[in-house]
């Protein structure tokens, strides 16, 4: 079991994942409190609002979209679909 101290320091939204990997795509993710260690979304796209923008310059968190391929226990399973709760902060770079 993850201790929550772990999911304080370690886990981000996509969103900040992406800002802090200088903003290269494609980069892969997980959902650590509920997806299965070799399941993984591969981030190809993010798209950000000019009111989201204006929002992380207000207040330091950005949201957006974000989509890609999903990889179910290392199997593609689907491509070019949106990651739902992108935006939630428990997220990992893969």
């Amino acid at each position: 079991m993850v201790s929550s101290s772990y999911f304080k320091i370690m886990c981000k939204n996509v969103f900040d994942l992406w800002l802090a990997n200088g903003k290269v795509l494609p980069f892969k993710v997980r959902h650590v409190r509920s997806w299965h260690p070799s399941s993984y979304f591969v981030v190809k796209r993010i798209e950000i609002s000019v009111k989201n923008w204006d929002y992380f310059a207000e207040k330091g968190k950005l949201y957006g979209s974000a989509f890609g391929d999903m990889y179910l226990r290392g199997q593609l399973v689907d491509v070019d679909i949106g990651l739902s709760n992108a935006g939630c902060y428990d997220w990992i770079l893969v």
